[in-house]
């Protein structure tokens, strides 16, 4: 049957669960397309289109056009070498008779291939194409058990773990039931649809019925078109009541997975209360009830709010007078808790910051703030920021972390930050200042926006910092899927913050952990020599007794109150591998994964240079000066692994042909050309040049200089002179010898 003969038809998998949290699902739908794409692919199955949906209640997996046999292939098998397989008569031997016997070959099937200077006889074997019915059977379990979430549950003996639990899987290609088991549970046709509105199971005879079946069900299946019946829906009330805009139109996306058969109406909340800073009022309705918060012409804040319902409530006035009881009671209580923290100045409040734990072993948030202020400043010098903006600086990190002492942070503890820029605007410090504090939490979460403002990317970055080296040092790091502290969001928030701080300028790592490491006085001294910090009879206040100090060169060890030593070196070599898997994760979908591993086997001390070099060299074409690149590296690698040379001078009257002296003259030439586009971060020009310096006396190099003599100077000198090109590269640029030679060619 020819290839545009193969009948086809659409496949659905739908997994029915209780309501999944809706943070859950953008990731879940990343999982089962990546997932589906992949083992389709590798399952030989030809599609035309792949759609992923998702509801509260269920995922859902659409293949269009999903072809109803694999693509038939052939395997190749390597049989005997060609001189063991033929007589001098031309014909074939026993060894390939039995290797013909074998896979049931014919002549016709046999090839011959070369490998290394020799020849093979190979054979072609068919492989029977097997129905997509038998091969989706199989598959599908593997597809559910894929899908990864932040933390999962199990609800029965089979021990099967999800979301939420499972309650129904329905699988169809075309007319065909896709049987499967899969824990206590067996795959079918049915699915159900609105939980109040319509319960009852419902019976799809062909996946061409199931999207109407739903939506009579009142189940609206594809996100897309819950996010445009609301936004309409919310456009027309808008309109209806002459409002300037929704202030909060992001929790949409959120919105969107909460409902499956979305109903829009206007509400209202008490006019005292929109006198409250707006983004107390905003930040409620957003958090706790997800509505939208409107805002007149002139951006002051309106006592109406639109909500979305799910499903038709019979008696809408009833829906409606919940949703304002509970707003007006959430507001009535932050005007309560308002009034009361007026009471005392946020710079009054600092000291009371002793007594609020930031973490046991990093102390409290007295101390962390201290640290603060003085990774702040340090950052700020780097950056070369004006002195009245490092003094304003200063202020917003010695108040960043008051409003952790008032009653509506204890009420409302995701308002941190949000507070303190409100009760701080009413107090009349700087914008500056009341931004930077706001915004010293920013990114929350991977859809988040980041820090716009200078002072706020540097408390940003300063607070996220902290975090990690504090929460390192202590022993916490994240394991598997657990990440209890969230260090894995910090990571990615602070990699960002990077990106668009230092545009200019140098922020360096090292630079970073050494002062991280020096604000811990009050539990380490730091070592001079070694840059190591040791345990001091403060850190032992408990009664425990003082372990052993140590002061080799490798890092001095300190003791934390967990009874575990950890080095300035080995903190370092941790954040360091922590942050790389964080690019890594990044830039898996953006880069090639190989560019990845070249660049950060490189320099990994300034964030923002990694990602231009990452992003630079990704763009280049995949043949010309970054493949002549490769190959200069790849060479000159391959000759220095088993000699294993320390880098040193190299001695030009060692030379003894001209093909020394021409390579080292571009060396030297070159180091000094290349210094200017380094440190412009000019990655694909300094790619350019190396290719253009050293393709040609490299080349005349090693086809005319033999580099293993015996004489022991002569041949530690020409090996010194390669390893200095080597490095010129890989030491700054990317290792580029982890390049996959065929994704380039």
């Amino acid at each position: 049957m020819k290839k545009s003969e193969i009948k086809k038809s659409d496949f659905i998998l739908e997994i029915g669960t209780e309501e999944i949290p809706s943070g859950y699902l953008d990731g879940a739908m990343d999982n089962l397309r990546l997932n589906a794409k992949r083992l389709l692919g590798e399952n030989l199955l030809e599609y035309k289109s792949l759609d992923v949906f998702a509801t509260p209640r269920r995922l859902v997996l659409l293949v269009k056009g999903l072809s109803c046999e694999q693509i038939a292939r052939k395997d190749v098998k390597r049989g005997p070498s060609y001189e063991f397989s033929y007589d001098k008569e031309g014909e074939p031997t026993k060894s390939l008779m039995g290797f013909m016997k074998r896979f049931n070959l014919t002549p016709k099937d046999l090839t011959i291939i070369e490998e290394n200077g020799k020849r093979y006889v190979c054979g072609n074997i068919a492989q029977r194409p097997k129905k997509t019915v038998e091969v989706l059977k199989a598959l599908s379990p593997e597809l559910i058990l894929k899908i990864d979430f932040p933390k999962s549950m199990v609800w029965d003996e089979s021990l099967l773990k999800f979301a939420r639990p499972i309650r129904w899987i329905l699988a169809l290609y075309g007319k065909t039931k896709i049987n499967f088991k899969l824990g206590l549970l067996k795959s079918d046709n049915l699915t159900f649809g609105h939980r109040f509105l319509a319960p009852r199971a419902i019976k799809i005879n062909d996946v061409s019925q199931y999207f109407n079946s739903l939506k009579k069900s009142f189940v609206v299946v594809d996100q897309a078109q819950r996010k445009k019946i609301i936004l309409d829906g919310a456009k027309r009330l808008v309109k209806k009541i002459g409002a300037g805009e929704i202030h909060n139109i992001g929790i949409l996306e959120s919105i969107k997975y909460l409902v499956e058969y979305p109903s829009i109406f206007l509400g209202d909340f008490d006019r005292e209360y929109a006198d409250l800073p707006k983004e107390i009022v905003v930040h409620t309705m957003s958090k706790n009830q997800r509505i939208f918060a409107l805002t007149g012409s002139k951006g002051k804040l309106l006592p109406n709010f639109i909500a979305v319902a799910d499903g038709k409530p019979k008696k809408l006035s009833v829906v409606k007078k919940h949703y304002e009881g509970v707003l007006n009671a959430k507001l009535k209580d932050a005007l309560f808790f308002m009034k009361e923290d007026s009471m005392q100045k946020l710079s009054d409040r600092t000291a009371l910051l002793k007594n609020v734990i930031f973490q046991k072993e990093a102390g409290s948030f007295f101390e962390k703030t201290e640290r603060l202020k003085s990774l702040c400043l340090f950052i700020a010098s780097e950056l070369d920021v004006k002195a009245d903006s490092r003094e304003k600086l200063n202020k917003a990190a010695a108040l960043s972390k008051v409003d952790l002492t008032t009653s509506m942070v204890r009420e409302f503890p995701e308002l941190q930050g949000i507070v303190g820029s409100s009760y701080a605007q009413k107090e009349g410090y700087d914008r500056e200042v009341t931004t930077a504090i706001y915004e010293q939490y920013l990114p929350r979460q991977s859809n988040d926006r980041l820090p716009e403002s200078v002072l706020g990317m540097i408390l940003a970055f300063a607070d996220k910092f902290d975090n990690l080296v504090w929460l390192f040092l202590s022993g916490i790091q994240p394991t598997g899927s657990e990440d209890p502290y969230g260090l894995r969001r910090n990571a990615n928030g602070l990699i960002s913050i990077w990106f668009n701080l230092d545009t200019r300028f140098r922020l360096s790592l090292d630079k970073l952990l050494y002062e991280s490491i020096k604000l811990v006085d009050k539990k380490f001294t730091l070592h001079p020599e070694c840059h190591g910090y040791e345990a001091v009879d403060e850190w032992h206040s408990g009664g425990i007794p003082p372990r052993e100090r140590k002061t080799e060169n490798k890092g001095a060890t300190g003791v934390n109150p967990r009874g575990s030593t950890v080095s300035s070196d080995t903190l370092k070599e941790k954040l360091r591998n922590f942050l790389k898997d964080r690019f890594r994760s990044i830039y898996s979908d953006s880069s090639r994964k190989d560019i990845i591993d070249a660049v950060l086997s490189s320099d990994f001390d300034n964030l923002a240079d990694v990602r231009k070099r990452i992003l630079d060299l990704s763009g280049m074409p995949r043949n010309g000066a970054l493949e002549e690149a490769r190959i200069i590296i790849e060479r000159t690698s391959n000759i220095l692994k088993p000699a294993g040379v320390d880098l040193t001078e190299v001695d030009r009257t060692l030379f003894s042909d001209n093909e020394e002296g021409n390579l080292y003259e571009a060396f030297l030439n070159f180091k000094k050309g290349a210094e200017f586009l380094l440190n412009s971060r000019k990655y694909i020009e300094f790619t350019e040049l190396f290719s253009k310096t050293f393709k040609e006396p490299l080349n005349e190099f090693f086809n005319k200089v033999r580099v293993n003599v015996d004489d022991q100077k002569i041949k530690l000198n020409r090996l010194a002179l390669l390893k200095g090109i080597n490095m010129l590269y890989t030491a700054k640029v990317a290792d580029l010898s982890k390049l996959i030679k065929e994704t380039i060619q």
